[in-house]
């Protein structure tokens, strides 16, 4: 938590969120737990950081003013409808494949993700499923994503009717994955993350196959 909050870049810290509430939500489906009882426990976490955050940020204003733009201000701009730039260029990214998708149907080559040599190949970076559809097609893009999600969905089934929490872990964690696909392109590029990535993957389809079983 401390890691992820101290980080200052937002996408760091909504996965830390969504990752919570997602583990949250499927432990509490699977116990039949009513979503009452889910919102309460919600409330009873989230308040504690309610009361705290205006005591972060005016420390954080003091002392470390980089983590406070980025954290604070940012934030509250994107809350007023107002965008920074690189929210800008992703919005732009997305336009961008929508206005230009029949380019996109057949596979293009491979793509360059070294942006501060070419500002331009940070498109692929702030939005990996362009990269996938110019290397692979659109089509197969497609077919890949919702290989991989249906798979995903068979984890978690597993994990409803078993006890294991593992196959649990590793569907929400390809549901992060998926999420990620439209906002940061680490898990498929730097050379420390895709082995983590080729891992999920490679467990949700072993915990189908331990399912059909």
């Amino acid at each position: 938590m401390l890691i992820s909050f101290m980080s200052g870049i937002r996408r760091v810290i909504l996965v830390f969120i969504v990752a919570g509430l997602l583990s949250t939500l499927v432990y509490f489906i699977r116990e039949k737990v009513s979503i009452l009882r889910f919102a309460v426990v919600i409330v009873l976490v989230a308040a504690p950081f309610y009361f705290v955050i205006p005591y972060v940020g005016k420390y954080a204003e003091e002392d470390v003013p980089i983590l406070y733009y980025r954290l604070f201000t940012r934030t509250e701009e994107t809350l007023k409808g107002e965008t920074a730039q690189a929210d800008e260029n992703r919005i732009g990214f997305f336009k961008q494949f929508q206005d230009e998708i029949t380019t996109y149907l057949l596979p293009r080559g491979m793509v360059g993700n070294q942006f501060n040599d070419d500002p331009k190949t940070g498109i692929y970076m702030d939005y990996p499923l362009l990269a996938l559809s110019h290397i692979l097609g659109l089509p197969i893009t497609l077919f890949i994503i919702l290989f991989f999600t249906l798979k995903s969905y068979k984890s978690y089934l597993l994990y409803r009717v078993t006890s294991d929490t593992s196959p649990g872990v590793y569907a929400n964690v390809t549901t992060i994955m998926g999420m990620l696909l439209f906002v940061e392109g680490t898990i498929l590029v730097h050379p420390f993350t895709t082995p983590l990535t080729g891992l999920c993957l490679g467990k949700i389809i072993y915990y189908e196959n331990v399912m059909i079983h």
